[in-house]
């Protein structure tokens, strides 16, 4: 009887559920967070060089692209799981956390997503995130000389960074970042300015380009 409930409870746990987090989303976003499952969102995005010398990626010391860091799953335009994404975006947007919870348990397995309710104690707001888990089998080095600036973990679908600001005053503005790489600056000053304009939406893309 034991040994059936262990297991039961076993496998409860590898099922998605809503992540309750606090601390600073500016500093999960782009620095460091001892309270969320994995900081600096920005440095696991998944990385690739389209052609030598074509794109400026900003300074060393922010980021080294590497190919093959992470993993960017594309979808074909009448795939059934863009069908489904739809029905998890439009509930996130919505504010039925419940729902999106449910379905995003019954993908866990090849999306890798999870909700997060995240409270911000700096601005005393709650912010809801669609947040795909990293895989720490992808290691960028950036700067070979340098292992302190080395990263641990980037995505395997990619599908980016998606957070609904549930009180927001600006409810039909939303933030859409498509280049967090090959337009370096853009990801920092698009949360700015999410945060400060209090706007409804941000969505980030998960590859670099």
């Amino acid at each position: 009887m034991k040994r059936s409930l262990i297991t039961i409870l076993s496998l409860l746990s590898l099922r998605a559920d809503i992540v309750y987090e606090s601390g600073n989303l500016i500093e999960f976003f782009g620095g460091t967070a001892p309270e969320s499952a994995y900081d600096n969102w920005v440095s696991h995005v998944t990385e690739g060089i389209a052609s030598d010398g074509y794109n400026d990626y900003g300074p060393e010391w922010l980021d080294v692209q590497t190919n093959g860091f992470g993993h960017h799953k594309i979808l074909s335009e009448f795939s059934q799981t863009l069908v489904y994404w739809e029905t998890i975006l439009s509930q996130f947007v919505n504010g039925d956390t419940t729902l999106v919870d449910s379905l995003l348990q019954d993908s866990l397995d090849s999306f890798f997503y999870e909700l997060v309710i995240f409270e911000d104690t700096t601005l005393n707001k709650t912010f809801h995130l669609l947040r795909e888990q990293i895989d720490t089998s992808f290691v960028d080095e950036n700067q070979i000389a340098i292992p302190e600036d080395d990263v641990i973990g980037s995505f395997r679908n990619s599908w980016g960074l998606y957070i609904i600001n549930p009180n927001a005053s600006r409810e039909q503005v939303l933030i859409q970042v498509p280049h967090p790489c090959d337009d370096f600056i853009a990801p920092y000053i698009a949360m700015d300015l999410f945060l400060e304009i209090d706007a409804f939406g941000f969505m980030i893309n998960g590859t670099g380009r």
